[in-house]
Order: structure tokens, then sequence, then C-alpha cells
């Protein structure tokens, strides 16, 4: 039988390697088998390597490049200037291949990545046939010899993004950026547990594979069952496990809290692949919420991680064993050490592989740190050094314990051969938590024993011995991240050295100074931007909050600076348990508690706890007033003036508390706060029906924060008139003014918020005489409300059905209604803005 191809390897060729033989035929080749261990030797295409003898060489490499996905083209020090044997350049020769190659990818927009080797620079336009000057302007890498593997890695993480087509995922672990070595069996047979079982738990000690083998299995999930990965690692608090399960899902908060009935109503009718990865130190709540998210939701699978079994009823375990040392443990070492240097040579290296393998009890993890010092050393040398070591492990047991003892030797001796700087670095990093940045390491890191300037230099040397992984953040940015047992390992160590109080206080004052940075930054132009890299570091911003780095008085400051982030994010649950535990730590009247007590406000406000949401907002305004802090005085008057009219239509009430507000908004002359208090009172002119006044406070509101660039306030000032353009019967501006909120939303819109705005464009869809869009519009607000527990009603919602009338009974009626249950909410929004979206 021929060699079995997973899913991905069968793909035709994703990525060319361009490249001139005279130029730089080594790097290329080295280049190659990097890529062809992260991808699969059928997804990389290199002349020598993919050619079959006899073939045209020029129709086979034209037919790759037009097939490919990226064209990585590598340029070394000669490939600008190499002549032919008449002395013209090539690069000028129409036939040229390597021009050929480059042209077709232009040509085709085809993703064109220079790899720049030897120390070349990037070619200018002018330096380059006019055909080809738009390479002059692809953002190129640079691949140094002195840190080959690390820019390797930052090379194949950036080719992840644009080439992967996968439905993945929220909350991933680091990219894996090496070939899966001979897993296929337990990958085949867990696959046949998953079409039978709905919950299969990978078991397996640490370092055995389990992760690795989870994320290979949840690549090859076929549509139209859609994966989602969380990665439990750094999440230790278990009341946040179901919000953070729903968040992954993309469910927020919003008004119900987040518990398996609401997630099994957000994904219904959805066919769900749950990866719930490192469950072992939340286990009795992992089991706990797979049990009640299998009862409630019928199309719901999960497969999960852990160092044991989750104990639920119905539960499929899978047991990982460590790799067979003589076969799959050898080619696993092989294929690392490739990367580094030539594979063994000879058979005294061959033997010493295989011993290496079986002291190592082919743990991949123990494995793969070994293979990392492949470049320093021979199979034979490092036989010579685990020698002694291992010695203190005993007998041949292949016991768990003993197992743990075998990864936990292997940690330590690669621990050992690191420089003093290192150990210090490595240390330090394992305060993060779910990866970090250069910035950031270089915050934490700098200090006794290291400077700033040697941070960056020491990641990568650690990157090239497998100790920190490499991973591709927002925007282009290098994330690195340390393995759950290496952090673990790292964390004893830095604890030894008695640096761990003053690295978390260098971590959390770090991302103190993050958090007030993009929070002055967040109702701007780059407010996605900036939610996004926080999305990044949530992990690192509830260490900071729970790590004791901060002092009180710190720690409620943080809180409240990350107030926005959670309430654009719609993280209430977790904004309330933190805001609570600050306020809880730090009884000291001051400006950052009051607003502190806003923000809890606020929260309890947008899950419907109006009681508590009251109780917060009058002690903070009664503490403005004591400190004289007129601004929060403002915003307590506006916060109780919508808990007000929300709670028991209370308008009079709320009319006073947003005129009180207006007047000192006035007298303070601040443009943000007079926005909005006229934006609040307009709402409440709204609900009394007072709808001249409405408009005209809420057009001021709308124009105050457009000078201002308060986005926010914008589209929702465009929503509510929408909805009294809507109530007026003047259903074109209606139309107009909601997409103008949902546009200026877009990304950040919750689901509520769509609800709301898809009633009203289903009133202009039917005025317009487009029933069956109406229809689709309608249907797929309800299906929001009902899955975020949203309550209907709505005075909209009544004109809607009015408007409508009675249920059609047509099959294209129907089909629209179907259509519209079962959105997506980022279909709901593009079909709402009548944008082509994949339902």
């Amino acid at each position: 039988m021929g060699q079995r191809l997973t899913r991905r390897q069968a793909q035709a060729p994703r990525i060319f390697i361009s490249y001139r033989r005279d130029d730089a035929a080594g790097d290329a080749g080295r280049l190659y088998d990097a890529l062809i261990a992260r991808f699969g030797k059928g997804s990389v295409f290199m002349d020598v390597d993919t050619i079959q003898p006899g073939a045209d060489y020029r129709d086979v490499i034209n037919q790759a490049v037009e097939s490919c996905e990226v064209l990585v083209t590598v340029i070394g020090k000669g490939w600008l200037s190499l002549a032919d044997g008449a002395g013209g350049r090539r690069l000028d020769d129409p036939g040229d291949l390597v021009r050929q190659e480059i042209q077709t990818a232009l040509d085709r927009k085809i993703l064109l990545v220079p790899a720049l080797v030897q120390g070349a620079h990037m070619p200018r336009a002018d330096q380059l046939p006019t055909s080809l000057g738009r390479l002059a302007r692809r953002n190129a890498f640079e691949i140094s010899y002195a840190r080959w593997q690390y820019d390797v890695e930052r090379l194949i993480a950036s080719l992840e993004q644009p080439t992967e087509k996968k439905r993945v995922l929220r909350h991933t672990p680091a990219l894996q950026l090496t070939s899966f070595v001979d897993r296929e069996s337990d990958v085949d047979e867990v696959k046949k547990l998953l079409r039978s079982q709905r919950l299969v738990t990978l078991v397996g000690p640490s370092g055995v594979g389990k992760t690795r083998l989870a994320m290979h299995i949840a690549g090859e999930i076929p549509r139209p069952i859609s994966t989602t990965v969380v990665e439990l690692s750094a999440l230790g608090d278990p009341a946040l496990l179901s919000s953070t399960v729903g968040n992954a899902l993309g469910l927020r908060d919003e008004s119900r809290d987040i518990d398996a009935r609401a997630i099994a109503d957000w994904i219904a009718g959805s066919r769900v692949l749950l990866v719930l990865d490192n469950c072992e130190h939340l286990i009795d709540a992992v089991a706990g919420l797979c049990e009640d998210l299998l009862a409630a939701s019928p199309s719901l699978t999960i497969l999960a991680t852990s160092g044991e079994s989750l104990r639920v009823r119905g539960e499929a375990i899978w047991r990982v064993e460590p790799l067979p040392t003589r076969t799959a443990a050898v080619r696993l070492f092989n294929d690392r050490a490739r990367l580094r240097r030539h594979a063994a040579g000879n058979e005294a290296d061959t033997a010493a592989v295989l011993e290496i393998c079986e002291r190592l009890d082919g743990l991949p993890l123990a494995i793969e740190l070994a293979a990392a010092r492949a470049e320093v050393m021979s199979p034979r040398e490092m036989v010579a050094r685990l020698t002694d070591r291992f010695a203190l492990l005993g007998s041949a047991s292949r016991s768990r314990e003993a197992r743990h003892r075998t990864l936990r030797s292997a940690i330590d001796w690669s621990h050992e051969l690191l420089s003093p700087a290192e150990r210090l670095v490595f240390a330090r990093l394992s305060v993060f938590a779910g990866g970090f940045d250069l910035e950031a390491a270089e915050a934490v890191c700098a200090a006794d024993g290291v400077d700033r300037a040697d941070i960056a230099e020491t990641v990568w040397r650690l990157v090239d011995k497998s100790l920190v992984t490499v991973r591709q953040g927002h925007e282009g940015r290098t994330r690195h991240a340390l393995l759950e047992t290496l952090r673990e390992y790292g964390l004893e160590r830095l604890v030894a050295i008695a640096g761990d109080e003053t690295a978390r206080q260098r971590h959390a004052a770090h991302f103190l100074a993050l958090a007030e940075t993009a929070t002055a930054r967040m109702r701007g132009p780059d407010v996605m931007s900036w939610l996004t890299r926080m999305e990044e570091d949530s992990d690192n911003f509830r260490t900071a909050l729970t790590g004791g780095g901060l002092e009180p008085a710190a720690r409620l400051r943080m809180a409240s600076t990350l107030t926005e982030f959670w309430d654009k994010r719609s993280r209430y649950t977790e904004a309330r348990l933190y805001l609570g535990e600050a306020l809880a730590a730090s009884n000291e009247p001051s400006v950052m508690r009051a607003t502190a007590l806003r923000g809890l406000a606020l929260m309890a406000w947008s899950q419907s706890d109006f009681d508590e949401a009251e109780a917060r907002c009058r002690e903070s305004l009664e503490m403005c007033r004591d400190i004289g802090d007129a601004k929060g005085e403002v915003l307590s008057l506006e916060q109780l003036a919508q808990i007000s009219h929300k709670t028991g239509g209370d308008f009079a009430q709320a009319r006073a508390f947003a005129n009180e507000a207006l007047g000192l908004a006035r007298h303070l002359d601040d443009q943000g706060l007079l926005a909005r208090c006229l934006f609040r009172l307009g709402v409440i002119d709204w609900f009394e029906e007072k709808q001249a006044d409405a408009a005209g406070n809420l057009e001021t509101a709308a124009a105050l924060a457009e000078q201002i660039g308060d986005d926010d306030l914008v589209a929702a000032s465009m929503l509510v008139l929408g909805h009294l353009a809507a109530t007026k019967g003047e259903l074109r501006v209606a139309g107009a003014r909601l997409s103008r909120a949902l546009s200026r939303w877009r990304e950040q819109v919750s689901p509520r918020q769509v609800a709301l705005i898809l009633d009203g464009l289903a009133l202009a869809a039917a005025d317009a005489g487009e029933g069956e869009r109406a229809t689709c519009l309608a249907a797929a607000s309800r299906a929001i409300r009902r899955r975020i527990g949203t309550p209907t009603g709505s005075r909209l919602q009544r004109l809607l059905e009015e408007r409508l009338g009675p249920p059609r009974k047509s099959s294209a009626s129907r089909a629209a209604s179907a259509r519209g249950a079962h959105m997506t909410l980022p279909a709901a929004v593009a079909y709402a803005l009548r944008e082509d979206a994949d339902d």
C-alpha cells in the first residue's frame, strides 16, 4: 500500500519555493526541509525534490506556480546580479525561470514572500525589470544563520494566517510549526470515537502530545461541523469557565448569565466540535459543564485533553501513549534535529539516537528538547551527557510517575545547558499567561543580571532550544509562549531564585500601562485594533489582577481601566468578578473607587440586574459629591437616568437625573459629557413619545459625538434615530440610519444591538415591498433574542408584526423565515448591510 496522506498533505502544493541554484541552493533546501516538516511534503514545491524524471520541467513549474497559494522567493547576495553565459544579467531575460515564476505570482495576485538570506538586502524597484517592480513593495523576511530556527518559525507563522482555511478558532494554543509524526492510528481511532460518542477525552501524562493530537484532529474535521478550541491552562478561576467557553463560541454575556443552557441556545441548529484543552486543574468544573452541555445541546460534541478522565457519564477515554522508541520516537528526533543539522550519518549516531529515545521513554516533549541541541551536540555526545542524570531514575518502570520523572529530568538537563542569562529570562517569562510579545518580555525580564537590549536575542535562543514557541499575533506582531509544562517548571525556578515577586510586579505594571494606553484609544478609529490586541492578552490581564503583583489601589485602577474593554466585549460576568474583588480590597473613597462602582453598575445593568446597578451607581454618586468629583457626578447621574427609565419606566425620575447631569456638564463645558447627557435625554423623550424633542436631542448628541470622535455614541444615536424614524413611518430614513449604526459598530456590535437594528431594517424592507427580506430579518432578530434571552414585545416589534401580518404559508416565505432563524450573528450583520456572506 502507498503512504497514507493526511487531509492537509493531500492538497495541491500550497507553497512554491523559487530560488537560483548558483545563489542560494543550500538555503532553499534547508528552508524546504522546515516547510515540509510543518505543512507536509505534498504541500511544498521545490524543483529538485518535486519534479519526476522525464517531466517537462518548465510545464511542471508553471503549473505549480499557478496552483500555489504562496510563493516564497529565496534571495541571496547573488540573486540580483548573476549573469548568463553571454554576460547578460539573468533577471533581464524574459525567459529566465525565476523571473517567470515571480511574474506569474504577481499577475495572479498570489501571496509573494521574499526570504532574504546570506545578509542580502531587498532589491529596489529601479534594480528590477519594470514588470517585476511590484516585488520591491513586498514585505520581506530576513533569515540569518545566527537565528535560523527562530526566523524560519516566524516565516511559517506568518504563512499560517493567509493560507489556513479552517473554521478555527478562538483561544487557540501556540501554532504547531513542525510536522506531525506517527500518530495517524490515534487520529483514525479518535475520529471514529467522535462519530459515535459525544464526549471523548485524550488522557495521558505531561509531554506525551495530547494537545498536539487534539489540534491535529480538530484541523481534520470536515464541514459543516464548526470547530472551536478553548485553551484552559491559563484559566485559574472555575467561576469563569462557562463564560470563557461561551465567549470562545461567540456568545456574549448580554442579559443572562452564561451557563450550559445559554450556550446550547446560542449554538442551536449548528453542529459544533468543542475542544477543551488542558482540563486537569479545573477537572470538577469542566466535568460539570460538559455534563450539562451534552444534556442541553444534542448537536454538540466535545473533545477534551487532560491528565485524568472527567468521569462523566458517556465519556469515551483514549489514552495517549508515548511513541514507540524504535520507530516513531527515532523519526521524531531525526525530523526535529534535521532542522538544525544534517541527520545522523553513521551507525554509531543511529544507535545513539535510539538510546536517547529509549532513555526519554518515547515522550515527545522530552525528545524535542533533546533534538533542539543537535546544532551543538552529536547524538553520541547527548548520550554521554544524559547517562549520569538518567542513572538516577533507577528501574525501567513505565508507570505514570516514572514517565513524569523522565520528563522532569529531560527538562532539568535542557535547563542546565542554558547560560545564566538564559536561565533568568526563561524563569521570568513563566509569569506570562497565554503568551507575550517582545515588548512585554523586555518590560518583565530586563532586571538584575539581564540588560533590556539583550532580551530579544535571548528569547530567540530559547526558541531555538525549543523552550519557547512562536505564533503569529495581531497585525503581524510576533508572539511567543511557553508550553504549560515548561511554564510550570519556569515558575518553580523563579521561586527558587526568589525572583517571583519582583517579576510579577513588573508583569502587572506592564499590563496596567497597556490597559491604560489601549483604553485611551478605544473610542477612536483604531478601536478594533486595540480590542484585538487586548484580547490576545486577556490571560495576562487576569493574571495581573489576581497574581499579587499589584497593590490594592493599583488593582482597583486596573479593573476600572479594563471596564470599557469588558463592556465592548460583553464580558460582564468576568468584569463583575474582578471589579467586585478589587473594590473589596480597597475601601478608601477616591475618584478611582467611584469609577469602579460605576463600572460595576454598568455590568450589572447589562445583565438586567437593575437593583444591584442602582445601588452601586447611587454609591458612586454619593462618593463623587463627598470628594468633589464633578465629572464623576455627571456620569453617575446620567447612568442613574439610564437605569431609572429601564427598570420601572420611571421617566420623571430619569428625566430629573438627566437634566441635573446636563446642567453640570454645561457648567463644566465638557463636550463629551454634554453629548452623553443629550443622548440620554433623547432616549427618554423617545420612550415618552416626544418625537420632536427626541430627534433634536439625539441629532445634537450625534453631531457632538462626531466632532470628538466618539464612534460608539454616534452609532447609538443613529440606532435610536433610526427607530424613531421607523415609528413615524419614515422607513427609508430609518433604513439609512440603522445601516449607518450597524456599519459603525461592525465587529464590536453586540447581539442585542443587532436584534434592535434588524427589527428596524425589517420594517423598512416591508415598507419597500421586500417581503421576503423583511421576513428573513425579523426571523433573524427573533432567533438572536431567543438565544441571548432578551425579552420581546417592544413597540417596534409590535409595529413590525402589524406590518408583516400573520405568517405566510408560501414556500418562499417559509424559506426566508428558516434562513433568518439559522443565521449566525456575522451572517445576519452582513445580510442586513446587503453584503454577500456565507450563512
